[in-house]
């Protein structure tokens, strides 16, 4: 009996650490190998880069693990609009129009089909 709850202990565990990763899949009309930044704002509301990437064929994406549900931004290098994005555990996935910001949709996790439903 200790064996099986030792080993539903491990899984609750191994389970648990792997559900905090997310990851942003995405795709665009913006030129390729144009820089993309994963930002979010840090103290005194000062933008920090988390991650980058380039766009490859029209497509690019982000991964890291996150702990708590927070407000990032997706930014293009030479850009000035920005796409906000919750970042949370699962698959988040982006249609991003280069000449709107605006119309694009961000959809795949409970926070930010939530957030498109309420704007």
């Amino acid at each position: 009996m200790k064996k099986y709850i030792y080993l539903l202990l491990i899984l609750f565990i191994s389970y648990g650490c792997s559900n905090n990763t997310f990851t942003i899949n995405a795709e665009t009309n913006h030129d390729e190998d144009l820089n993309v930044f994963l930002v979010k704002l840090g103290e005194s509301n000062l933008p920090v880069v988390v991650d980058s990437t380039k766009v490859f064929e029209g497509k690019f994406s982000f991964t890291d693990s996150i702990s708590v549900p927070e407000m990032h931004y997706v930014v293009f290098d030479k850009q000035r609009e920005n796409l906000p994005v919750v970042i949370e555990p699962g698959t988040i996935n982006v249609k991003v129009y280069k000449d709107s910001l605006r119309t694009s949709r961000v959809l795949g996790t409970k926070s930010n089909d939530d957030f498109v439903h309420t704007n």
